[in-house]
């Protein structure tokens, strides 16, 4: 939330000595902007890892992606609040995570503060309503001579955090912003917007971002607090959210960031705490699953795709990863469901990247490469899209084109190691 990601990790399955293209993408929330990023390739259905290696045969194309995604506010339905409160007190918070099996001494309430910020905004409200007290408090956090806040799409804060660093995402925003406003007795909570997720690579990452954002409840109606003020007006299908589900957004974020970073013991840590304070949080489950398999944990990893499956049954990025993992197992049949159910999901550029690993993997480029130009035509800045038609050329013995489309992939991204190994393969072969 904030900045959801999903993560794609493709790593090659092999059979026979011949390597398995698969698109792999586990659900983990990254508080980014107001959206998360999402890129080419997902895992898949009710069982999948987060790992996955392709390897273009000809070509020695190796992708590994990885998907973060933070609350999937459009895939999740996110139920209203566990607690009748929108707000907790420190006692209360201990009280609820120790109902939950967790120690509230390993787990930071992201919205305790203490009294530097709570003066900071009794000094900035002033009087009047409380819309003009949030408005002014709201003002304060971007103003020159206030706080000056920058976002960063990456970078998940507690509200002591990010008052101290002056920068985060929209969770960390959205954070800081309620614990502020509750500490001066103005009543905030946080909310869940209908919006279309976005995606960008990051390192060999795809990153999927939705948003988070403060409403101030009031009859008819909700205002909405956003870190960009020109979104307030056009966002719509709030879905309001307690305490402990935005804490376990934050955990959610922090374990996507920590997936990033290579860090997959405190992934699993901070997705398990995650998914122990918000048990129906279906992204949480999905970015456990994915890291779960990554750490080669693949029993784990079925058994948290099941559970976000269970929760949100349409969740394309786990159908995905779960496909993804039943391929690269050799159960054909389970991956087939599993794609089949992802189908009925959407088409997005990593469903059909996946579709098309399998057309491959049966032995059909021709229909493999249907669908890869479907998803290069549909998002021609993903340099996997064009990748993945060159391998499916190359399968048909049309170097020239496949030559193309590898250029085309280095045009985007002059640097990609795979594309620039599948090029000097090609002129090794053409020198031959």
């Amino acid at each position: 939330v904030g900045g959801a990601v999903v993560g794609i990790d493709r790593r090659g399955a092999g059979t026979q000595g011949e390597s398995l293209g698969l698109h792999e993408v586990a659900i983990v929330a990254l508080a980014r902007t107001c959206t998360i990023r999402l890129s080419p390739h997902v895992e898949g259905l009710i069982e999948l890892p987060g790992r996955y290696t392709q390897v273009m045969k000809g070509l020695g194309y190796r992708a590994a992606f990885l998907v973060a995604s933070a609350c999937l506010v459009s895939a999740v339905a996110c139920s209203t609040a566990t607690l009748k409160r929108h707000g907790l007190e420190a006692v209360s918070w201990e009280q609820e995570v120790r109902r939950r099996g967790l120690d509230p001494a390993t787990l930071t309430d992201p919205l305790a503060i203490g009294d530097e910020l709570r003066e900071a905004a009794l000094a900035v409200v002033g009087s009047g309503s409380e819309l003009e007290k949030l408005r002014r408090l709201h003002g304060f956090l971007f103003d020159e001579d206030g706080l000056r806040f920058e976002y960063r799409s990456i970078g998940t804060y507690s509200a002591a955090d990010t008052y101290r660093l002056r920068r985060g995402n929209c969770a960390s925003f959205t954070i800081l912003f309620i614990a502020m406003a509750r500490s001066v007795g103005l009543p905030l909570r946080a909310a869940l917007p209908r919006v279309i997720p976005t995606v960008e690579k990051v390192g060999d990452l795809i990153v999927v971002s939705d948003h988070i954002v403060a409403i101030y409840e009031r009859t008819g109606g909700a205002d909405v607090f956003d870190f960009a003020p020109s979104n307030e007006k056009r966002l719509v299908g709030l879905r309001p959210i307690d305490d402990l589900w935005l804490g376990a957004i934050y955990l959610n974020n922090l374990g996507a960031e920590a997936l990033l970073e290579g860090n997959l013991p405190s992934a699993s840590t901070h997705l398990r705490h995650a998914v122990a304070l918000a048990p129906d949080f279906a992204p949480a489950h999905g970015n456990l699953g994915a890291v779960l398999r990554r750490l080669g944990d693949l029993d784990g990893a079925f058994r948290a795709y099941r559970q976000s499956l269970g929760i949100d049954p349409q969740s394309e990025t786990v159908l995905h990863n779960l496909a993804s993992l039943y391929l690269s197992l050799g159960r054909l049949s389970e991956a087939r469901t599993a794609i089949a159910a992802a189908d009925r999901a959407g088409c997005a550029p990593y469903m059909l990247l996946l579709r098309g690993d399998f057309e491959m993997r049966d032995g059909k480029p021709r229909r493999a490469l249907r669908l890869y130009r479907r998803a290069a035509r549909g998002s021609p800045q993903l340099v996997d899209t064009h990748l993945a038609v060159g391998r499916a050329e190359l399968a048909r013995g049309r170097a020239g084109t496949a030559r193309k489309s590898i250029l085309r992939a280095l045009d985007l991204e002059p640097d990609n190691a795979e594309a620039v190994a599948a090029l000097a393969r090609l002129d090794g072969a053409a020198r031959e």
